[in-house]
């Protein structure tokens, strides 16, 4: 049986089947997922390790009172002393090669199984749905040509 086309002499062409369609657009996306996934956590981590001078709004109330309270930050001076932090890799090879040195091969790819699951989905059902609205359209066009009158 063909699942390539859908071409049954109705003027369709080139449309996949239902499944087909479903397992091109599954597979192109994991393969793409799986291609950049390591760039994308490098990037998230860099945006991530990036400073900010911007102190917290609240902070919990010190003392014995209860640890779910918090007071503003507005009339505190802020603390002299800055916690010691380790430098960053500032760029996202330098993130990729510390992932690498630090965690192995296996490090640029945490993760990625939620990953997978979202955008395979996604890209798939979209690919089928394009599919299937393309045979839809090509069906009306074609009904439109025959109904309408032919000018000579």
């Amino acid at each position: 049986k063909e699942y390539a086309t859908n071409d049954n002499g109705n003027g369709n062409g080139n449309v996949l089947h239902p499944l087909p369609a479903f397992v091109v657009g599954a597979a192109a996306k994991a393969l793409a997922t799986v291609l950049t996934y390591p760039l994308q956590l490098a990037q998230v981590r860099l945006r991530q390790t990036k400073p900010t001078h911007i102190p917290p709004l609240f902070t919990p109330i010190r003392g014995g009172g209860d640890p779910s309270r918090t007071e503003s930050h507005t009339n505190q001076t802020p603390p002299q002393t800055q916690p010691q932090i380790q430098p960053q890799p500032q760029t996202t090879a330098g993130i990729l090669r510390e992932l690498f040195r630090t965690r192995g091969f296996g490090a640029w790819y945490t993760g990625i199984h939620a990953k997978l699951l979202q955008t395979v989905l996604t890209a798939a059902f979209t690919f089928l749905t394009y599919e299937q609205i393309l045979v839809v359209v090509r069906k009306v066009l074609r009904n439109r040509r025959r109904i309408s009158p032919s000018r000579t």
